[in-house]
């Protein structure tokens, strides 16, 4: 029984710290779409699976290649500001990419909150190619 119980406390725990990690800061559309009418620098990265896009990205953003990072961000400074986003509940994806984004050296990471269905939602266009 005690077992079983120590089981269930780690899984508790595991999935406890799972979740703070991923409870990060979020960025909303309105509020990226106003810093990109403003003419303000953010750097879009589409997180998504190539094969997932039948409606195309937000434009200027760039592409993950599966789980490969763009190769353009390592040309940038660590103080850009990435907007990361995909299309999955609670940005659980772009959360993750965030994570990897930070570990790497970057100090302005941050989800798109609603990911690409809220972008589309509030009547933003998608680039097609």
């Amino acid at each position: 029984m005690t077992a079983v119980l120590a089981f269930v406390a780690e899984k508790w725990w595991q999935r406890r710290q799972f979740q703070r990690q991923l409870a990060s800061e979020r960025i909303s559309v309105d509020a990226l779409a106003a810093r990109l009418e403003r003419g303000e620098p953010a750097v879009l990265v589409d997180v998504r699976v190539p094969g997932s896009l039948p409606h195309g990205r937000i434009p200027g953003a760039l592409q993950m290649h599966g789980k490969q990072l763009p190769a353009e961000l390592d040309t940038l400074a660590r103080d850009t500001l990435l907007v990361v986003y995909c299309a999955c509940p609670n940005e659980v994806s772009a959360a993750l990419v965030a994570q990897r984004l930070q570990r790497r050296g970057f100090t302005r990471v941050l989800p798109l909150l609603g990911g690409v269905d809220a972008w589309l939602a509030a009547g933003r266009p998608l680039a097609t190619t």
